[in-house]
């Protein structure tokens, strides 16, 4: 298997100072073939990707964003903007030029983001469990984050407070999809649809509807089994599809 290395590079923004960003990156980037880029959820760091890191074939990555895992956690500079530099410093940093992005839950809008700047160099997305935004969180989030436990684990164990508070404090919303139509590569939508999950799904029928609607090479897959935390509750089916789309990319990619 081949070795997954901790890496750090600096994200800069215009309006904030530079903010130290961790990584975890396995191989490096091939000519003509896309890597494998994940954009964690609101709390995650690159850790919680190791499944996906492990399984795919090529070059993967997956970002620790400001306030998480290992990076730096500043005071002020949480909004989208802020977040998107986090991930176009790590993209530069490992020297990939085609992407497969994915994005979990707040991820997601990081990745269309991403996309909405780049997309010469986006071959296929994978959007889990959210919609088309970049939410601004209501008063209170913060808090209610503080105080939850995931899979045994403080929250606070994987995100500072500080970046909570900042995100509720400076996130403005930012509507996607409208970017949609632009997107002329695969896109594949996972959506939990267990109605008795804890946690439930963030995408909605009429959601995965306006998805099949406007996006021009997409497709939504249910997870009859999972709520909005697809990666722990169907971690096997969840980790199979995203190798298996990633495949058919690389090997639509190959000459």
């Amino acid at each position: 298997m081949t070795e997954i290395f901790r890496r750090t590079t600096l994200s800069r923004t215009a309006d904030a100072e530079p903010v130290r960003i961790a990584y975890l990156e396995k191989g490096r980037p091939e000519p003509g073939t896309p890597s494998f880029v994940v954009a964690p959820g609101i709390w995650e760091p690159a850790e919680r990707a190791l499944p996906l890191l492990e399984a795919v074939d090529g070059h993967a990555v997956a970002v620790s964003f400001r306030g998480r895992g290992d990076s730096d956690t500043p005071r002020r500079g949480y909004d989208l903007e802020h977040h998107l530099g986090d991930l176009e410093a790590v993209v530069d940093a490992s020297g990939a030029e085609c992407l497969c992005l994915l994005g979990f839950s707040r991820g997601v809008g990081y990745a269309l983001g991403y996309a909405a700047r780049h997309r010469s160099r986006v071959a296929g997305m994978v959007l889990v469990d959210s919609k088309a935004r970049h939410s601004a969180p209501q008063p209170g989030t913060a808090d209610m984050w503080k105080g939850r436990t995931h899979l045994g684990r403080p929250i606070p164990e994987f995100i500072r407070g500080i970046a909570l508070d900042g995100m509720e404090r400076e996130s403005r919303e930012v509507l996607f999809w409208d970017e949609l139509p632009l997107l002329d590569v695969p896109v594949l939508v996972l959506r939990g649809t267990w109605r008795e999950s804890p946690i439930p799904s963030n995408v909605s029928e009429e959601d995965a509807s306006r998805y099949e609607r406007l996006l021009r090479f997409g497709e939504v897959i249910e997870f009859e089994r999972s709520g909005h935390m697809i990666p722990d509750e169907e971690p096997e089916r969840y980790v199979a599809t995203v190798k298996r789309f990633f495949h058919a990319l690389r090997k639509k990619s190959v000459p």
